[in-house]
């Protein structure tokens, strides 16, 4: 009679603790976690390339909606690589209203981008056509703030197509990721670089089928590549050694970054070109 009592008093405690976690809701599209608000986390709908205008929601946590994103179709012959630094206080200081970065790039083959700003209604309040924001192309982000002082840096046409020009912007950075989402591929590698000065290097660059990725004194476990819109397209492990031969030649001609990774945070980038 003991031990059945203990039984009970056992399964009673089980179903006590299991009461503690409880499911709130379901969502049928995969969502991210947005980090870049200033107003809290919450969580955005995912984003795929597209020629098309369309919308884009942020959720709070109970899935009610928080905001709805409204974008134009992108220029003519170019498609949306991805909704960027999704920001209250960034580019128009009314926080009651919710900015975001659309980068375009072009439909067929390389050319020159395009960055456009818009509000959460789908007001234009920046364009740059042609013009390619720097974020993920350098060791550095495309958008940072200094004091009180924000500022975005654009190429004038393809992704290291120079002159470089420098804008202020009226708001501030609200956190250090403000890529907005998805907060997997580029974000992992959105932090500053950790050692900039590692004597990573690129053979041969321009390549069109192997690339052999040194690393020089750096100690690395990862090498990602991204394209021009920021999306991660190869990642190769590192076990050890002080390079890497990867096979490139499923990747399309165009402007691309290779990021060499320790423990998910960057420890150097370089630009890369693939040509056919």
């Amino acid at each position: 009679m003991r031990t059945a009592s203990l039984l009970v008093v056992a399964c009673c405690t089980c179903l006590s603790l299991r009461a503690q976690i409880v499911e709130i809701g379901q969502h049928p599209t995969t969502l991210h976690q947005i980090s870049s608000l200033g107003s809290g986390v919450r969580l955005i709908s995912h984003f795929l390339m597209t020629e098309s205008a369309g919308t884009r929601t942020i959720y709070d946590h109970d899935l009610t909606v928080f905001r709805t994103l409204n974008y134009p179709a992108p220029p003519a012959g170019m498609t949306w690589g991805n909704m960027r630094y999704i920001t209250e206080s960034l580019f128009d200081t009314d926080a009651s209203t919710i900015e975001f970065v659309m980068v375009a790039s072009p439909t067929n083959g390389p050319g020159d981008f395009a960055t456009f700003i818009y509000r959460e209604d789908g007001t234009e309040l920046f364009a740059a056509n042609p013009g390619s924001l720097v974020d993920g192309m350098e060791s550095f982000n495309g958008i940072y703030t200094v004091g009180d002082q924000s500022y975005m840096v654009l190429y004038s046409n393809m992704v290291l197509g120079p002159p470089t020009r420098i804008f202020t912007l009226p708001g501030v950075l609200p956190c250090m990721d403000c890529h907005g989402s998805p907060t997997n591929g580029m974000a992992t590698g959105a932090g500053p670089v950790l050692d900039p000065a590692s004597g990573m290097s690129l053979q041969p660059n321009p390549t069109n089928s192997e690339l052999r990725v040194g690393f020089g004194n750096s100690a690395v476990d990862g090498v990602h590549i991204y394209d021009a819109a920021g999306h991660l397209v190869l990642e190769q492990r590192i076990v050890s050694g002080d390079a890497v031969t990867l096979s490139v030649s499923a990747l399309g001609q165009g402007a691309y970054t290779v990021a060499a990774v320790r423990e998910g945070k960057r420890v150097a980038v370089l630009p890369l070109v693939i040509a056919r």
